[in-house]
């Protein structure tokens, strides 16, 4: 077996202890939300089919920042436990929906599953806060993003190296760029 495969045995395996409840069901949105709310609501249908970061249409990138943004406000647990990485050793909550919805926009424009070390929002202070304040200002900052990504297109963007939380009074777990490890398609498979 080539390393290739052993990590993502590693990662399915991983995610499957670190979330468990990616079989739970519960009444699932209809129209063309319900796949991309899936990955993160834990009370959704969870799909594992679809396509790579890599082969994923503009087209198809922009619904699912549509409907992964629709769910401000949604303080439900989402699929995602605090840590992103093998390396982290801290204990947490899975993260609120909401907050997962932005940390999964962020994975698949960056390309990296662990474009940060944890799914929580951090003030300047460097305090964790997932809260409901913090959530409204970073919810703020992605949907400017997404304007000037509708502006300039996804290639536009990435090579103005336009970031959802530039200047915002929120961000991510600070992580170095080269301890990033998993490419996002390693890890889960988007919605077709």
């Amino acid at each position: 077996m080539n390393s290739n495969a052993l990590l993502r045995c590693a990662i399915a395996i991983a995610l499957l202890v670190w979330c468990p409840s990616l079989t739970v069901h519960a009444e699932m949105p209809t129209g063309r939300c319900a796949p991309w709310i899936g990955l993160v609501d834990k009370r959704v249908p969870f799909s594992a089919r679809g396509e790579s970061v890599e082969e994923l249409p503009e087209k198809l990138f922009i619904e699912g920042i549509e409907c992964l943004l629709s769910l401000e406000g949604n303080r439900g647990e989402s699929r995602f436990e605090g840590v992103t990485r093998p390396d982290v050793s801290e204990l947490t909550i899975p993260a609120p929906v909401e907050v997962a919805a932005l940390y999964l926009i962020s994975a698949i424009y960056s390309g990296y599953w662990d474009h940060t070390s944890e799914v929580a929002l951090y003030r300047r202070d460097l305090v964790r806060d997932n809260g409901p304040e913090s959530c409204r200002i970073a919810y703020e900052s992605y949907r400017l993003w997404f304007l000037q990504i509708r502006k300039q297109g996804l290639r536009g963007a990435k090579a103005n190296k336009l970031e959802p939380l530039i200047g915002a009074d929120v961000h991510w777990a600070p992580i170095s760029l080269e301890s990033r490890r998993y490419s996002f398609h390693d890890v889960v498979s988007l919605p077709r």
